[in-house]
């Protein structure tokens, strides 16, 4: 792998195939859910089991605070970013389903 980082014409094409694939993801997302979404932003996908202790949660967290952060300084300048989360809860508190319902309902 290392002998191709600096092959250019490799690494075009690679970029060519991840953008495709962007942009079927996000025409299956306006499709399903009538969201618009960029391909050129950073996707951040998560599908597994979610525990309170886990580094699920803190994503989740970090995504509230981006959130917070954008509803104070509207004009921030951030990476565009896509979350995409299914998750299995097992065994949650109530405190962590009021923060997934409060997260999914954009009350925070």
């Amino acid at each position: 792998m290392i002998d191709h980082l600096t092959d250019n014409s490799l690494l075009d094409q690679l970029g060519e195939v991840k953008l495709a694939n962007k942009r079927d993801l996000t025409y299956l997302i306006k499709q399903k859910t009538g969201i618009a979404v960029s391909p050129n932003a950073i996707f951040d996908v998560q599908i597994k089991r979610l525990h309170a202790y886990k580094r699920q949660l803190l994503n989740l967290l970090r995504i509230i605070k981006l959130y917070l952060d954008l509803k104070q300084n509207p004009d921030l300048e951030i990476i565009p970013r896509v979350f995409i989360s299914v998750l299995k809860l097992l065994q949650a508190t109530i405190t962590l389903n009021r923060l997934l319902n409060a997260l999914m309902r954009r009350q925070i």
